[in-house]
């Protein structure tokens, strides 16, 4: 648009400039026809239309031209803007789709990850897989080749070595020695057959583990819990009246033999004679402090609720041997020896009761076993070196071999 402006500006300019010039010379050509003759002006005239011809024609041509030159510039720039215009629309356009496009591309993008995640975490998912099944196809091979070149001597170490575990299963699990003794020397026989150079420290740590286990102090559970069991059952047969349920029995000193001796005189056989009668005037009184809190009637059926409570203390006690608990052993022991001395009355059997609860009250019941995991450790090492000399893995001696 300012092209066309100035070109319209400039060919107006032009325009007026030679329309004034002719102008003017036709002023002063009409001047000079007024002082000349007719015939000099005629062809003065002529000339000056000649002039004109020669000049302005051109000029008027000229300014045609470039006329016509800027309406064809103003059309071509019309078109040029409208189709700039056309192409910026187009490429706002384009501008706008590859926006969506990269929306639309970053979505897939974003899909595309997770995909490729959940695709990830398949695959390794199935390598996983694929290695756990290599390791157990890896791991029957070697067995079968173990078993395929397995020989006489391999059945009678794996033999020795069930029997040490079966040792050390009955005194580290079981806290048990019977039997231990005897799978010990049973796997030291296997191990003399074998006649190896190479097992003799393995025979001298089963000896020592067989030695630390027979000498170790054997306690007799069965017989103390037969015992215990033996005075449950005769706790009905001890002797309980009303009057001991109401009144505690507290042990006295022992009585004076009732035989006196022969060379006592007259006077002091009678002395000792009205001592006792005092002594059994004074037991059918009794004095009781009032500081003293006063103890419960029990109800007619106590000789019940006594034998009762002392079976269950004895039956406590023989789980507490079960389990190898000396304090609560020991203390159950010393409930049933203070109900037995509170609440029935002084007699025979109560003593050999009493006497058996004291006997059973100085027994240990925890066991202390030895060690006797080394001989065990030694024939591992033993047999993953012979093996590994004969360039043969193994097999499993945990879940998988004893199954």
């Amino acid at each position: 648009m300012n092209i066309r402006f100035g070109v319209t500006i400039l060919a107006s300019d032009e325009s007026k400039q030679v329309l004034s010039e002719f102008v003017t010379k036709q002023e002063s050509s009409s001047d000079e026809e007024l002082d000349l003759p007719r015939g000099a002006a005629i062809s003065k005239k002529r000339q000056t239309i000649k002039r004109f011809l020669f000049v302005g024609l051109p000029i008027a041509i000229c300014l045609s031209a470039l006329l016509i030159g800027a309406y064809f510039v103003y059309v071509e720039l019309q078109k040029q803007q409208a189709l700039l215009h056309d192409q910026g629309q187009a490429l706002y356009q384009q501008q706008l789709e590859i926006q969506a496009n990269a929306g639309l591309i970053a979505k897939n993008t974003k899909a595309g990850s997770g995909l490729q995640g959940a695709f990830d975490v398949k695959l390794s998912t199935v390598k996983q897989r694929l290695s756990d099944a290599e390791k157990r196809i890896f791991a029957q091979n070697r067995r079968l080749l173990s078993m395929s070149t397995t020989s006489r001597d391999d059945w009678l170490l794996a033999e020795a070595q069930y029997l040490l575990k079966l040792a050390n299963q009955r005194v580290l699990i079981e806290n048990s020695a019977d039997g231990a003794d005897a799978l010990l020397a049973e796997a030291d026989a296997i191990l003399r057959d074998l006649d190896e150079p190479d097992l003799h420290m393995l025979r001298r740590a089963i000896a020592g583990d067989l030695a630390a286990l027979r000498l170790a102090k054997r306690i007799d559970v069965e017989g103390i819990y037969l015992n215990l069991v033996a005075l449950a059952e005769r706790v009905d047969l001890l002797p309980l009246n009303r009057q001991s349920a109401l009144t505690p029995i507290i042990p006295t000193e022992q009585t004076l033999d009732k035989v006196q001796s022969e060379s006592l005189t007259w006077k002091e056989g009678l002395s000792q004679s009205f001592s006792r009668f005092v002594d059994s005037l004074s037991g059918l009184y009794k004095v009781r402090s009032d500081a003293e809190p006063p103890r419960p009637l029990l109800p007619p059926d106590a000789n019940t609720y006594i034998s009762q409570n002392l079976r269950l203390i004895l039956e406590k006690t023989q789980l507490a041997l079960l389990r190898e608990q000396q304090d609560i052993y020991k203390q159950s022991l010393a409930q049933a020896q203070a109900i037995l001395w509170r609440y029935y009355p002084d007699s025979e059997l109560r003593t050999a009761f009493s006497e058996s609860i004291v006997d059973l009250q100085n027994r240990v019941i925890v066991t202390e076993l030895p060690n006797i995991s080394t001989s065990l450790n030694l024939l591992h090492a033993y047999i993953d070196e012979l093996h590994q000399l004969n360039g043969v893995s193994r097999p499993s001696t945990n879940g998988q071999g004893a199954q």
